[in-house]
Formats: C-alpha cells, sequence, structure tokens
C-alpha cells in the first residue's frame, strides 16, 4: 500500500473523484498549509476541484502560495498523506462515500421552496440594514443560513454573504467560506464585537452629551470640540457655525438616517442643532423627531424641546442607552454563536434552540 493511500484503498488523486460537499468537508479539517504542499505537482484536474470548493479570495492565497513555496517530495508526500487520513477519518462516519458505488445515483435538483427562500432571504439582505433586525430575525436568518450550507455547502453563502453589506455577519461568513480554523474565527469574531461595541458606547456616549449640550444651547464650536474629543484629537475643522436650518438637516437626515452616519457626520448634524437652540430656541428641534431613526436622539429632542429637566433627560436617556448596548451585545453574540453553529454543520433547528436563549426566559 502507498504511503498516500488508505486501507479503504482510496489514495490522493481520487480526491477528484468526492462530490463537492465532500471536498470541501475534507479542506476544513485540513490544515491550509498541508494544502498548499500536498497539491505541488499535482494533476490541473485535481487543482481545479480543489480551487473550485474554495472561496475566490482563500483560492488566490493557495496559487500566490504554492508559487513561491519550495516542493520537496517527503514533504509533499507527508501532507498528502495528512488529507488521506482525513478522509479514512470521515469514511466510517458516513460523512464521505468511499469506495464509490459502480452505479452513482443522479445529483437531485433543490426543492423548489429552498430556492424560494434563498432568492427571498437574499433580497431581503439587500433591502433591510443588519442594524434593523431583531432577535427574532437574525434568529430565523441563521437558522436560513444552516439550512443552505448544509444542502448546497458552505460556498453557496458566498452570494448571501456579499448581500449583508459590511459588518459582524459578513466577516463571520466570509471566514466559514474561507474554512478558517473554529478557534480562530471566534477569536476574530470576539475581537471585532469588541470593536463594535467600544464604537457603539462611543457614538451613545456622544448621543448623550449632544442632546444635553443643545438642550442648554451650547456654544456650537464648544459642541464641535467636546464631540470630536471623543473619537478624535484634531481641533474643530468646521469653517462656520453661523449657517443651519431645520429644512436642510431634516432633508440630510432623510438621504442618510442618523444611525447610519459616521462620528464626523453625527458631530455635524449636532453643531447644526446647536446653532438652531442658540438662533431659533429648542421648539422648531421638535420638527426633527421625524427624520431620525435614532430612539435616544429622536426621544432626547422631544424632551428638550417640551422644556423637561435636564436632569429628567439625562436619566431617561441612560436608561435607553444601556438598553440599547445590551441589545447590541446580544446581536453579536447571536451572530458569532450562529455563524459558528453554522461552521460546526449544526441542525437549523439546533441553531433556532441556541439562539432563542439569548432572548427567551
Amino acid at each position: 500500500m502507498s504511503d498516500t493511500q488508505s486501507d479503504q484503498g482510496f489514495q490522493f488523486e481520487n480526491l477528484a473523484e468526492l462530490t463537492n460537499r465532500e471536498i470541501q468537508m475534507i479542506l476544513r479539517e485540513t490544515n491550509f498549509r498541508d494544502v498548499v504542499t500536498a497539491l505541488q505537482g499535482a494533476s490541473e484536474t485535481l487543482i481545479g476541484r480543489i480551487l473550485g470548493n474554495m472561496s475566490e479570495r482563500v483560492g488566490t492565497m493557495l496559487r500566490e502560495e504554492m508559487a513561491i513555496q519550495e516542493m520537496r517530495t517527503g514533504d509533499v508526500e507527508n501532507a498528502r498523506l495528512q488529507m488521506v487520513k482525513v478522509v479514512a477519518q470521515l469514511s466510517p462516519r458516513g460523512q464521505i462515500t468511499w469506495p464509490r458505488p459502480e452505479a452513482r445515483p443522479p445529483a437531485r435538483p433543490l426543492p423548489e421552496e429552498h430556492v424560494a427562500m434563498k432568492a427571498r432571504l437574499k433580497d431581503r439582505l439587500q433591502e433591510t440594514s443588519f442594524s434593523a433586525f431583531g432577535p427574532e430575525d437574525i434568529t430565523e436568518l441563521l437558522a436560513s443560513l444552516a439550512e443552505t450550507a448544509r444542502r448546497e455547502g458552505v460556498l453557496a453563502l458566498q452570494p448571501l454573504a456579499e448581500a449583508c453589506g459590511e459588518g459582524l455577519l459578513r466577516q463571520g461568513l466570509g471566514l466559514v467560506i474561507d474554512g478558517v480554523e473554529p478557534a480562530l474565527a471566534r477569536t476574530i469574531l470576539k475581537t471585532r464585537t469588541e470593536t463594535l461595541m467600544q464604537h457603539h458606547r462611543t457614538r451613545c456616549r456622544m448621543i448623550l452629551e449632544g442632546v444635553m449640550l443643545v438642550q442648554r444651547s451650547a456654544n456650537p464650536h464648544m459642541v464641535e470640540e467636546i464631540l470630536r474629543a471623543f473619537y478624535m484629537v484634531s481641533e474643530a475643522q468646521r469653517d462656520g457655525y453661523t449657517d443651519a436650518s431645520v429644512d436642510d438637516l431634516a432633508a440630510r437626515l432623510q438621504a442618510t438616517p442618523f444611525s447610519e452616519l459616521d462620528l464626523d457626520g453625527v458631530t455635524d448634524a449636532f453643531v447644526d442643532m446647536a446653532i438652531l437652540s442658540r438662533q431659533e430656541g429648542l421648539a422648531p428641534l421638535k420638527a426633527l423627531v421625524a427624520f431620525v431613526d435614532d430612539k435616544p436622539l429622536a426621544d432626547g429632542l422631544e424632551l428638550a424641546s417640551d422644556g423637561t429637566e435636564p436632569e429628567l433627560i439625562q436619566t431617561i436617556l441612560e436608561m435607553q442607552i444601556q438598553t440599547l448596548l445590551h441589545h447590541h451585545k446580544t446581536k453579536c453574540r447571536m451572530v458569532t454563536e450562529g455563524v459558528l453553529s453554522i461552521q460546526s454543520g449544526d441542525n437549523p433547528r439546533i441553531i433556532e434552540q441556541k439562539m432563542r436563549t439569548f432572548y427567551e426566559v
């Protein structure tokens, strides 16, 4: 028996005869460096099958690594043996079928309801910002993604990941598609979550401080200085602090919702509000509430324009912000655990149950 042949007679080149799902499973269980080394000198057919079951990004990395790696026969044989051993481990579990049956049944088409579900899911991801998804929406989304991965393999998640826009979910799905080891994927997502939560905390503190500054008609220049201090060390950069109108600010918030503004955009909006509060008083700011999609800001403006005591405004907004930050953290945890469950091949119903533990008592 060859060093690159298993007890079942499986040889390294037989990888090309496996299904896409089986190849993806082997790649998930094999060290990337071993894959690079094993493919040195392999047939173009096998290399093509392997690349066809990787994301474009990982496939490019593989080609680059193969081009610069020195080929040593002993290393190649050892790497191929590692991949054959993976097949030997997966075969008894029924995750890989070898030897192949003489008459392989034709591939069954995907159920129409599954195809329709994927189309609806992609449309929803393209049309709806993930920030608008609640816990139930996230649960349904992750279960649908898990169903897709189980039926078609993780590469089928690529177009759905691209529809997500930027964010934790897209990054998590990218890690799954790229075959990143689960422990490393968890570390990356944990770090990204910490960064996102720091951003949310900064933004919430800016909103609270901004509302309180506008409520007392603070100098617009100082409003900019104070709010920029939350995220940058440079001095204020605005050219003027006299021109602002409710109509112009409302039009800007219609074009770009407040929740989608970057921190500079948040600062600029509050500077305009400060200018308005000094020129026209607080009452006109109530007209902006209808154009604000951020609850703490909308409630803060309404309370301030109604003449509510500053201490009460601050107490109400602090409670709202605490709830909002808890909501953000829960969503991040759900995405992380859901993505890792998809990577593990968990049943969608199990994933649903796991997700509900985050928000059901």
